[in-house]
């Protein structure tokens, strides 16, 4: 892995070629030559300077490798695995904006956007950044076309964010009705 400041660049990728596939007993990894910007400047990186980039670059870096999505298939999962992992952690965080607080966050949801059955499944959309997926209504057997949009994921009123804040809460008021009888 190389130091962040010879990978991190605001310059948009442009293009961008898997120079070698790198092989390892547990960990596929793979060499990229990139192109940024209008200066067209040449970088190189793996997979394992992935979390020295910017979330721009992996979005660019898996819509480009999308393109040629068999040929390409170890290296865009572990690309997707990054990206839903960063957006767990912002889930993280809002649970622990929610418990400090103390009220639920909401952001009213967007319409979906013009020609959304046409829209491909997993492909990130810069307009208006938001992905197309597949999911099931609670007790549906059949699977239904949805829209993610990216910047709502901060501050996202979901059941499952709920859930955990209800839980904390109800964890750390035992907790210190607990410490107060010990006091006491």
């Amino acid at each position: 892995m190389r130091p962040q400041y010879e990978t991190w660049n605001a310059s948009k990728i442009t293009t961008v070629k898997v120079t070698e596939p790198i092989e390892t007993d547990s960990f596929p990894n793979a060499k990229f030559k990139v192109v940024r910007g209008s200066a067209n400047q040449v970088h190189e990186f793996t997979l394992a300077d992935l979390p020295c980039l910017n979330l721009y670059d992996w979005i660019m870096l898996y819509n480009l490798l999308l393109r040629d999505e068999q040929k390409y298939k170890s290296v865009i999962a572990h690309l997707k695995l990054m990206i839903v992992s960063y957006i767990q952690e912002v889930g993280n965080m809002d649970v622990e904006i929610v418990v400090v607080l103390q009220r639920k966050p909401f952001v009213v949801p967007k319409e979906a956007p013009k020609g959304f059955e046409k829209l491909k499944l997993g492909k990130i959309y810069k307009e208006g950044w938001h992905v197309v997926f597949q999911a099931r209504e609670q007790n549906d057997v059949d699977l239904h076309k949805a829209c993610f949009f990216l910047p709502d994921k901060h501050l996202y009123t979901t059941s499952c964010l709920e859930f955990a804040a209800v839980y904390k809460h109800l964890y750390t008021t035992s907790c210190q009705q607990i410490q107060g009888k010990q006091r006491g």
